[in-house]
């Protein structure tokens, strides 16, 4: 009897462990599997944007400077040379939009990139398809943001670098980047052609876009202008719980 009971009991032992070593190989297999559809997901990504920016991007680039030139030669067509500008500049934020779908938040999001050094990466961006040049000033030290308040600061900077390109008709822009102990402020000011804030222009999309990012974290967005002295829009979000 002692003998069929210690047998049970060792059997049991080699069944609990069996159980717990085919339950960990397909926690590993699990993990591995994952593993392989995240890296087949990364490599089409990668693939996607190679694409993007090799035939899209380059085509809309192309297509910007024929216009430039185009516009050049109908220099004496004072009407055709106005629609061939207008035509440049559609094609300029084409590929500024184009452009950030193929670098977008990839940086932030991996943790190889802090909030500084995806600003600047985003002006860059920029200035390469507006040609406008953007001059970036740091306040305090770099702090590490949540990826929510990243994000959200990087799409508020988009916004107001687009709606500068768009509507300002600026010649220079300064963004300045401020860290504190509570919170972090991105400020976007240009020299262009400014707005009534009382009017109905900032109730535009763009606008409304970046008040509602901003609060629905708890921050606010102030905005200054006046027409003939430029604007201004500055961002604040908490950075503490």
């Amino acid at each position: 009897m002692v003998v069929v009971v210690q047998y049970l009991s060792q059997l049991t032992r080699r069944l609990a462990q069996q159980r717990e070593r085919a339950r960990q190989a397909l926690r590993e297999n699990v993990r591995l599997q994952r593993e392989r559809e995240e890296l087949a997901a990364q490599e089409e990504r990668g693939r996607i944007a190679r694409e993007i920016h090799d035939g899209i991007a380059q085509s809309i680039y192309m297509l910007g400077l024929n216009l430039e030139k185009a516009a050049e030669v109908a220099s004496g067509d004072q009407k055709l040379r106005e629609r061939l500008g207008k035509l440049v500049g559609l094609a300029k934020e084409t590929l500024l939009e184009v452009r950030h779908y193929i670098f977008d938040l990839k940086p932030l999001l991996s943790g190889e990139a802090g909030l500084t050094s995806t600003i600047k990466g985003q002006i860059r961006e920029f200035t390469a398809v507006s040609g406008l040049p953007v001059q970036m000033e740091v306040e305090g030290d770099e702090r590490k943001v949540s990826l929510a308040v990243g994000s959200s600061l990087y799409r508020i900077a988009q916004e107001a670098l687009a709606n500068v390109y768009r509507h300002a008709g600026a010649s220079a822009i300064d963004v300045q980047l401020a860290f504190s102990n509570n919170s972090v402020s991105l400020e976007i000011r240009d020299n262009g052609r400014g707005f009534s804030v009382d009017s109905a222009s900032t109730s535009g999309r763009g606008l409304h876009n970046m008040r509602q990012r901003a609060g629905e974290l708890g921050g606010v967005v102030e905005i200054t202008s006046a027409p003939g002295q430029g604007a201004s829009v500055r961002v604040t979000l908490p950075t503490t719980d």
